[in-house]
Formats: structure tokens, C-alpha cells, sequence
């Protein structure tokens, strides 16, 4: 199922070609030579590097290039399957983050990657955009974070140290190639799927299904049972965009957030049930 939905999305006219990248290859699984694939993850991290203007260094200066580029950039928060499950179902809307408060979480995301110390708003921001955290829950862990840091407490800004650039890329060349490989496949394909999931599953909540023709079912049942997998909320911000330049640093940065936080195995069971879910139901 996953690799007709990919070819699908990669086959409009004009786009560029999907799995001409190493990484690429990899998630599709496809062979690639060990040391093709450790330039590969290299070079996509490093692109992130240069992206964000991390690689200038530390210093006043590099903080205000990273920051010029932060002003200048557009503030879009992240959007999931979720909102649109919700409002399908007719729920309440959640309030969109101001253009200040996006801007504030980048900026506390780009100081973390940097390795700077970064203003604990600025990151409870960034976590609060990718997860539309309500005001009043936004103002608890604001607050309750300030008793702790008034106590002497600093866990939440230490604990984010080691998701330094530096630091993710020694992770990345300590793990082994077929870590890797798992990781860059489970990730595309749990969210190229969950985009025909979640679609088709809207629609059946809508009252408008879709007639699969008996070789998949993909319906209410089977999306409000995928919701009750924790993996569901992780990949939820994730949606690949198979015909995007930077696809190669989506799918590394994916792979090793789900390396990182050790759940390559929760990961890989989601998808399993993914597919087990959506198989059609065998006739009597």
C-alpha cells in the first residue's frame, strides 16, 4: 500500500524525481554502499546546519545571523491529521499560535540546535506550537517552570543540551547502518500511509466514503483505532512531501528522532497494525 501512495505522490508532472537521494533509497529500502549512506546523513545534517546559519559558529554575531533569518521567516505552526479529524467530527477549534509565539519557539528550536543557551519561553514555545497547546496549559508549564528555576532547577534546559547539532550528529555516525535503515523506512512509510488514512478516514467520519473496491478498508473504525496508538500523536505534524528539495533532511531528521527517543520498535508495531487494520475483512 505504502509504495503505490508514494509513487502516486511523487508522480505529478514537474516533480522532482523521488528516491534520486540516498536517503531516499534507504527508506524505500533499497541497497545503498555503507559508505554512500554515511556521506548521506552526514551532508543532511550539515545542509541543516547551513540552513539555519548554525554552522557560523557561536558568538554575537552568528546569534544575530541565525536570528535575521528567524525574523524573515515565514510563521506557519505545523498542521496535523488531527485537526482535520476534528473538525471533521465537529469539535471545538483549536486556537492557532500567534505569528510571535511561532517565531519565539524557531528561535528557542534554532538555540537549542546551536548549542546556546536558549530562553526557556523560547522553548516551551516551540513545544507548545508543534502541539497547539491551549493558553491556560501553556501558562501552567510556563509557570510551573519559573517555581522551578527559582528553586534552582533547570532540568527542562539541560535536558535539551543534547539535542545540539554536534551532538546529533555523533549520534548519527554511532548508530549502525542497519538502525538507520529501519528507522528511514518506518518513518516514510507510517507517514506517507497515515496521509491515506487519515484522509479517507475523514471522509468516512464525514458520511462521504470511499469504495476501495474490497482491497483495502480504511474507514472511521480503522482511524479511531490508529488513535489510540501513541505513535499516532507522534507522527501527526509529520507530512512528507515526496517532491520537496528538502525530503533527504525531513526523512534523516525523522529517523533519528525516532532513534534518539529509543521507539524504532513502537514505531515499527504502529505500522504493523496499520496495515493489519486496514486489510479487508475476509468474506464468510
Amino acid at each position: 500500500m505504502q509504495r503505490a501512495i508514494m509513487l502516486a505522490g511523487a508522480s505529478r508532472r514537474g516533480a522532482r524525481r523521488f528516491g534520486s537521494h540516498p536517503i531516499e533509497r534507504l527508506a524505500l529500502g533499497i541497497p545503498v554502499g555503507d559508505d554512500e549512506a554515511r556521506r548521506a546523513i552526514d551532508d543532511c545534517l550539515a545542509e541543516v546546519g547551513r540552513q539555519f546559519g548554525i554552522d557560523r559558529g557561536s558568538g554575537d554575531q552568528a546569534w544575530q545571523e541565525r536570528h535575521d533569518r528567524i525574523r524573515k521567516a515565514r510563521a506557519i505552526a505545523p498542521v496535523r491529521w488531527e485537526d482535520l479529524l476534528e473538525a471533521v467530527e465537529g469539535g471545538p477549534a483549536r486556537a492557532e499560535p500567534s505569528a510571535t509565539r511561532i517565531r519565539s519557539g524557531f528561535s528557542g528550536m534554532v538555540d537549542v540546535l546551536a548549542g546556546d543557551d536558549a530562553v526557556t519561553d523560547d522553548v516551551i514555545n516551540w513545544l507548545a506550537a508543534g502541539l497547539r497547546l491551549p493558553d491556560e496549559i501553556l501558562d501552567q508549564i510556563h509557570n510551573g517552570v519559573r517555581v522551578a528555576e527559582l528553586s534552582g532547577d533547570a532540568s527542562l534546559i539541560d535536558s535539551l543540551k543534547v539535542m545540539s547539532l554536534e551532538r546529533l550528529r555523533r549520534v548519527a555516525r554511532q548508530t549502525g547502518l542497519e538502525q538507520w535503515r529501519r528507522a528511514l523506512q518506518v518513518y516514510l512509510r507510517v507517514n506517507s500511509a497515515q496521509v491515506f488514512v487519515a484522509v479517507l478516514g475523514a471522509l468516512d467520519i464525514a458520511g462521504r466514503p470511499v469504495d476501495l473496491g474490497g482491497t483495502l478498508r480504511v474507514d472511521a473504525h480503522v482511524v479511531n483505532q490508529l488513535r489510540t496508538h501513541p505513535v499516532w500523536d507522534l507522527a501527526n505534524p509529520h507530512m512528507v512531501n515526496l517532491s520537496s528539495r528538502r525530503l533527504p533532511q525531513s526523512l534523516t531528521f525523522g529517523a533519528l528522532g525516532i532513534i534518539m527517543a529509543g521507539q524504532l520498535e513502537l514505531w515499527e508495531n504502529y505500522f504493523d497494525r496499520l496495515v493489519a487494520l486496514t486489510q479487508p475483512a475476509p468474506h464468510a
